[in-house]
C-alpha cells in the first residue's frame, strides 16, 4: 500500500504554489478578524441556552451567505418540518417571521413587529429566495438518525453546496 508519509523536499512545490486566503465574510465585522472569516473545511458549532438567538444567528449567516456571496446554503432541521423551517428562514429577508401567524393590529396586545406582515410580502420573498436557486432545505420526514443525517450532508455536497448548517446537533438520534 502506498505511504502516507511525506518528506517537505518531496511536497514543495504543492506547498509553494497558493498562500492561505481568509475566508468569505460574516455578518459581523468583527467577527472576520477573530475568525479569518468563514473559512472551508471547517466545522463551527454554537452552543448556549435554550432562546438565546442561536437559530436567528443562523439565519443571519444563511442571508449574508446568500445576498453578500452568493453562496449556495444546505439546512437540516431536526426539530421543525420542511415547511416550517423554510418559511422562518425566508422570513429573514423581510424581517418577518412568515412561519408564525401574522398580527398586523398594533393595537392588539398580542402585535408583535415580526409578525406584521400579508401574503403578498411573504410570497414576495419566497419568490425572491426561490428565484436566487441558493437556499437548500432537507425534509427529513421525521428521521433524524446520524446515518439519514450523514446522507443528507452527502447529498448537498454533491449538489456543490459548501455550507451545510445542523440546527439542532442534539436533535440527531443515534
Amino acid at each position: 500500500f502506498p505511504s502516507v508519509i511525506k518528506s517537505i523536499g518531496s511536497a514543495r512545490d504543492s506547498l509553494k504554489e497558493a498562500m492561505p486566503a481568509a475566508g468569505l465574510s460574516w455578518p459581523w465585522p468583527k467577527l472576520n478578524k477573530v475568525t479569518l472569516g468563514i473559512r472551508q473545511h471547517q466545522m463551527i458549532v454554537i452552543g448556549a441556552g435554550s432562546g438565546v438567538g442561536k437559530t436567528e444567528m443562523l439565519r443571519e449567516i444563511v442571508y449574508h451567505l446568500i445576498e453578500v456571496h452568493g453562496e449556495k446554503v444546505g439546512i437540516i432541521s431536526t426539530e421543525d418540518p420542511f415547511k416550517k423551517v423554510a418559511r422562518a428562514f425566508i422570513g429573514k429577508w423581510i424581517d418577518k417571521r412568515i412561519e408564525l401567524p401574522p398580527t398586523n393590529d398594533e393595537h392588539h396586545e398580542d402585535y408583535r413587529e415580526v409578525l406584521d406582515y400579508n401574503a403578498e410580502e411573504a410570497n414576495k420573498a419566497i419568490d425572491h429566495v426561490g428565484d436566487t436557486g441558493l437556499l437548500f432545505i432537507a425534509d427529513m420526514g421525521g428521521d433524524y438518525t446520524m446515518e439519514n443525517v450523514e446522507k443528507t450532508c452527502l447529498e448537498f455536497e454533491a449538489m456543490g453546496i459548501k455550507h451545510i448548517f445542523i440546527d439542532n446537533l442534539t436533535g440527531i438520534q443515534l
